[in-house]
């Protein structure tokens, strides 16, 4: 429904650890994927924290657990470093999965550091990270969400903000006998969830008309952080981003900011080179 290609079908019918690590480790990495997919994983099912670290539980885990039927949060984030895919989402839902958003969210600084890619991504977990998980709860409030959106979708931004996927998901489990919330994370603005109220006609209307403008808050932190930054060092902020991403409404509602009355630039470097922005700035 939500214009998704299905993959990897077979583990759909719970696999073993040594299956589903091979499938998904095999899949990511091969040389099919590129810098243009869009991937959403989702993982359903039993999970356990061990000392701080989330464990997603297959079929011939053991119990009590000693984790050789499981995969860490640490080995998913590994296989989705790894691999050249653009963007992606992963949910978990299982219990204490909001330990697993918080192992992968560091795996994840931590490799994109050390490698200098800009990727963005998004995580978001069924539950916080000492709580557990009712069956079925998180995945309905998601399902309900995307089927039945509320009004405040923005409707000229064709993806949804995760954070902001993620507090109306939570918005929807507020029911006396749900006591689980749901943990977003990621980094950028992550093109990968489509928004199913976008108008392609009232994105084309809209202009610089700020009243529609929702979301995004940490790229325009880091937006006005860098305006207003005194260091010598940072001359050029580079906005990039997939088509349809919302570069050009994220810059004319910076442009449009009473804070910086100053501000009246914005330079479009499509089909440009960078010797021709150069010699234009």
């Amino acid at each position: 429904k939500l214009g998704f290609k299905h993959v990897l079908p077979k583990l759909t019918n719970s696999p073993n650890k040594q299956d589903a690590d091979k499938a998904l480790a095999a899949w990511f990495a091969s040389d099919d994927r590129s810098s243009a997919d869009r991937v959403v994983l989702y993982l359903s099912g039993h999970g356990t924290e061990d000392q701080g670290v989330f464990y997603f539980h297959f079929r011939d885990a053991q119990r009590p657990t000693n984790f050789s039927g499981s995969l860490s949060g640490d080995a998913v984030a590994s296989i989705m470093a790894r691999s050249p895919i653009g963007e992606f989402v992963v949910i978990l839902d299982a219990c204490f999965s909001g330990s697993g958003v918080l192992n992968m969210a560091e795996v994840l600084a931590r490799k994109y550091s050390l490698s200098r890619i800009q990727r963005s991504y998004g995580l978001i977990s069924a539950s916080r990270p000492k709580e557990k998980a009712l069956d079925h709860a998180f995945a309905q409030a998601l399902l309900d969400t995307l089927t039945n959106p509320p009004a405040s979708f923005s409707t000229v931004t064709p993806h949804l903000e995760v954070a902001e996927l993620c507090r109306h998901v939570k918005d929807r489990m507020r029911k006396p006998e749900i006591f689980q919330e749901p943990v977003p994370s990621g980094y950028g603005f992550c093109t990968v969830i489509p928004n199913p109220l976008f108008s392609a006609a009232n994105a084309l209307n809209v202009n610089a008309d700020m009243r529609y403008f929702s979301g995004r808050k940490n790229t325009l932190k880091q937006i006005e952080e860098w305006l207003t930054a005194k260091s010598v060092e940072q001359q050029v902020c580079v906005v990039t981003g997939s088509a349809g991403a919302g570069k050009s409404m994220l810059l004319a509602k910076v442009a449009s900011s009473k804070r910086f009355p100053g501000f009246d630039l914005m330079k479009s470097a499509r089909n440009q080179t960078l010797p021709d922005l150069s010699s234009e700035l």
